[in-house]
């Protein structure tokens, strides 16, 4: 049973029969009992590829203009129009494809088997006709009402009944027709494969019975929980889980129960050839796969995409609807800023917003903006240093189809450097021009930048008393730090003051600030002070500075003549540092 989506035109076909003593299986149809009448359903064209020697992919007007819904045969395929009439076209020897007046309107559902047809009424009777030498067209009493699906296979015919039975008839040479137990209620589903039979019970697993020298009705745990499909083809069965994978088990000879990766998930229907296989994606899109002698698993470009119903013939494939493919949508993700953590950050690449209109697996591809690979998969974690990093995205799908999108991550770099000053500094006037003082190294750190460029606004020489000192670290990206230093210059012994008493005056007479006749009284009280000092007398030294403060007060008249006001007030400020220092 399928469930669906979109459509499709017809496609080139290939000739040649394969010789008939090899024969086909089919999958079945399977209808609710429930489901609408077909006069209301919708209907889309019919594709059909592979194997065309008895015309089975020459579909004609009347499906290319519109079906309910489709089933493929051994050498034949059908389809149900709006009407609920049964249209057939393909090999008809045995009269297969001759439908009788009471199949052609008010037909839920067909099935087509290996030289025989089943058609569903939607009062729940079964039709048959076709080949019928194995009694597969002679419709049991039992399966003349109450049925809700059908399946044919080689030689042998499949009904479900609406209490959950299976019924089964023609040849029954491998048991095929030969109704389990456990398939005598609680079925919701069945498949007539070539020789062997498949249903689907209410605890969703697979019931298997009929010739199994392939193992093909040996049922494998993966199956026997979970399901909601069932498709049994030639030798192979099929299961579609209830997350969207195919299951596959039986003759492998081409790869026909070897699941492909884009079969595993996201799939809604199934169909068994006799040596291929058939799903359908969410999308839309037919995936095919095993043996291709014919093209019957070269999905043509129009079933790619939009198509609504499968179904699998012996060497020929059909589908409902369809389109060409559409491509991904890439998508890279929003462009990213981001702080550095580092000389280089760490990001991650996401491109899980990319989508695919048909639910194809896709692929992806990253570079960089010299279109270097720089990782695949749909996120990929990188690093890089600081500024602006391009990055493109190429998404392909299933078919080739790709599409690009590009994504910005800029690493910006907004963090100062650590800086931490060096300790305070605390030194003694050595001259009174000013006193250097050591002031150490700061320790400066920065997240990205190894080496940040240090300065500060020293003086070379510092002056008595406190001065404070900015030190600027600046990384490579601007960010500056700001740390202060205090530098103290202390007066020295009393002594060393009055020395550096005496130079100030030198200095000031030099400069200009003190007039050279003043020199001499000023310079005598700074050796009158001194020499108290030598013969232990600091009282006496004392004095002596305090006649010192008295002559300049005393040539305050000629200030700005003998002492400029400058002057004077540095003399002054050394003084009382000496006196202070004398009675300390």
């Amino acid at each position: 049973m399928t469930r669906g989506l979109l459509s499709v035109p017809r496609i080139g076909r290939t000739s040649r029969a394969r010789p008939l003593a090899v024969l086909a299986l089919l999958l079945a149809i399977a209808v609710l009992a429930a489901l609408p009448s077909m006069a209301s359903a919708t209907t889309v064209a019919v594709q059909a590829w592979g194997h065309n020697g008895f015309g089975q992919c020459d579909v004609p007007p009347e499906a290319e203009s519109g079906a309910a819904t489709i089933a493929a045969g051994y050498y034949h395929s059908l389809a149900l129009t709006a009407e609920g009439g049964v249209l057939a076209w393909g090999y008809n020897l045995q009269g297969q494809c001759n439908v009788p007046p009471a199949a052609q309107s008010g037909i839920i559902a067909a099935a087509g088997g290996g030289y025989h047809t089943l058609a569903l009424t939607s009062e729940g009777g079964v039709i048959a006709w076709g080949l019928a030498t194995h009694g597969q067209c002679n419709v049991p009493l039992a399966a003349q009402s109450g049925v809700v699906a059908v399946s044919a296979g080689l030689w042998h015919s499949l009904a479900l009944t609406d209490d959950g039975g299976v019924i089964a008839w023609g040849n029954n040479s491998y048991a095929q027709a030969t109704v389990p137990v456990q398939a005598q209620s609680g079925i919701t589903a069945v498949s007539a494969g070539y020789l062997h039979n498949l249903a689907l019970n209410t605890d969703a697993a697979v019931v298997a019975w009929g010739y199994n020298f392939f193992g093909q009705a040996t049922v494998p745990p993966a199956a026997q929980s979970g399901i909601i499909a069932i498709a049994a083809g030639g030798h192979h069965s099929l299961a579609l889980t209830d997350d969207g994978g195919v299951i596959a088990w039986g003759n492998n000879t081409y790869g026909q129960a070897t699941v492909p990766l884009d079969a595993q998930s996201g799939v809604i229907a199934i169909a068994a050839g006799y040596l291929h296989s058939l799903a359908l994606t969410a999308g839309g899109r037919v995936i095919a796969w095993g043996e291709n002698m014919y093209g019957q698993s070269t999905v043509p470009a129009e079933a790619e995409s939009g198509v609504t119903a499968i179904s699998a013939g012996y060497v020929h494939s059909l589908a409902l609807g369809g389109g060409a493919g559409q491509p991904p949508v890439a998508d890279a993700g929003p462009d990213q800023v981001i702080e550095a953590t580092g000389a280089t950050t760490t990001f991650t690449l996401d491109g899980t917003g990319s989508s695919d209109p048909d639910a194809d697996l896709v692929s992806y591809a990253w570079t960089d903006a010299e279109g270097n690979p720089v990782g695949s998969g749909s996120t990929v974690a990188l690093a890089r240093a600081t500024g602006s990093h391009v990055f493109t995205v190429t998404v392909t799908d299933a078919t080739d189809l790709s599409d690009s999108d590009e994504v910005t991550i800029t690493i910006q770099d907004t963090t100062p450097p650590t800086l931490v000053s060096p300790p305070d500094v605390t030194v003694s006037e050595s001259d009174p021009a000013g006193t250097a003082a050591d002031l150490g190294q700061p320790t400066v750190s920065d997240v990205c930048d190894p080496s940040p460029v240090v300065a500060n606004d020293a003086p070379a020489l510092f002056p008595l008393g406190l001065t404070t000192v900015t030190w600027t670290a600046t990384d490579a990206s601007g960010n500056t730090s700001i740390a202060q230093q205090r530098v103290t210059v202390e007066p020295g012994s009393p002594q060393n003051q009055l020395d550096n008493l005496a130079e100030s005056i030198q200095d000031s007479v030099v400069s200009g600030g003190v007039a050279s006749e003043v020199e001499g009284s000023l310079q005598a009280k700074v050796d009158a002070a001194l020499a108290a000092l030598a013969r232990g007398d600091p009282p006496g030294a004392k004095v002596v500075l305090n006649d010192l403060k008295a002559l300049i007060s005393q040539v305050e008249a000629q200030i700005d003549k003998k002492i400029t006001a400058a002057a004077g007030a540095e003399i002054i400020a050394r003084v009382n540092q000496v006196i202070a220092a004398l009675s300390a």
